[in-house]
């Protein structure tokens, strides 16, 4: 469950470091964070948890 927790967390700070960049930057680091939302969502359904990523 950490390392969901961790791996939601990390593609949701590579996306918020790519604000600043071009479209086709920010486009590739949501798709890799909407990757990692869907693996979690698939966890939290199997697991029962509610894994949720960090406001920062």
């Amino acid at each position: 469950m950490e390392e969901m927790q961790r791996k939601i967390d990390e593609a949701r700070a590579a996306y918020r470091e790519t604000l600043d960049d071009c479209d086709e930057v920010q486009d590739a680091a949501w798709a890799a964070y909407m990757d990692v939302f869907f693996q979690v969502s698939q966890f939290n359904k199997a697991n029962g948890t509610k894994i949720l990523p960090a406001l920062r």
